[in-house]
């Protein structure tokens, strides 16, 4: 699908989401979003009105369709350890683009580069998947768009956020500075994301009652390996919505995690 209706379709269902769940009681003390996610958190926090958002988030696909082709790779590996096992570096067209977990990251560049990669990756029996995407986000390639993503936030007003929300490119809270910054808005675009330190800021400052806010269940898979079985149990990651292949009714899904919030 056009990324501009792919983009609008997760905005518009995990806006709506966060909505209902707010509607209901449900109100976040502190938000972490995952790439565009993180433009529903500065949205549920203020930061950009409703109609400011969704021009955003469409303009910001069509400049991402607009750019060269490539792919993105998920690997099992964490960041330190892909250097062991690429030891001549990702080269010139491959850049490491989010950083998921200790032990999940996902690269990004040219189609044939990463394909290679992947072939290395499965005779050192790493597992890795290319991502049903044709353009490479959080890398270098983006830069372009990336600049005229700015000039239009630059157009555009924003205002600091009324609920602290992790950033993805600095793996920490955001500052009221970057949040209302039309430059911090191009890094989030062609820069690496920190997905991983934001999950530990989030863990190491006391939070254990996690709200997926969204279609699947990935963020159980990002949380949950990097604490002991011990810390597991005071933990809860709870999901909006049941994963595709579970064969479970939407509303079924939501008002059992309801029930066990509620509880």
């Amino acid at each position: 699908d056009p990324p501009t209706i792919t983009h609008l379709a997760i905005f518009l269902i995990e806006s709506a989401l966060a909505e209902l769940w707010i509607s209901w009681g449900i109100k976040p003390t502190a938000m972490i979003g995952y790439s565009l996610g993180e433009y529903v958190a500065a949205y549920v926090s203020g930061v950009f009105t409703l109609e400011d958002a969704l021009h955003i988030v469409a303009e910001r696909a069509r400049l991402i369709e607009a750019q060269p082709e490539g792919r993105m790779l998920a690997v099992s590996l964490g960041e330190a350890e892909l250097g062991g096992i690429l030891p001549d570096g990702l080269g010139t067209k491959v850049e490491l683009a989010i950083v998921n977990s200790p032990s999940m990251t996902v690269l990004g560049g040219s189609g044939p580069a990463l394909e290679h990669i992947q072939r290395d990756l499965t005779r050192h029996g790493v597992a890795s998947q290319l991502i049903q995407t044709d353009r490479p986000v959080h890398t270098s390639l983006m830069a372009p768009a990336a600049a005229q993503l700015a000039d239009l936030l630059a157009r555009r007003p924003r205002r600091a956020p009324d609920i602290p929300y992790i950033s993805n490119v600095t793996g920490s809270w955001i500052s009221a500075d970057d949040a209302t910054s039309p430059d911090y808005w191009a890094r989030h675009l062609c820069h690496t994301l920190q997905f991983s330190d934001g999950i530990s800021q989030l863990l190491s400052d006391g939070y254990d009652l996690f709200l997926e806010v969204g279609p699947g269940q990935a963020l159980m898979s990002f949380i949950l390996p990097r604490v002991g079985d011990r810390a597991a149990g005071a933990l809860q990651v709870l999901s909006s919505m049941p994963h595709r292949f579970m064969g479970q009714s939407d509303s079924v899904h939501l008002f059992r995690t309801l029930g066990n919030l509620w509880s």
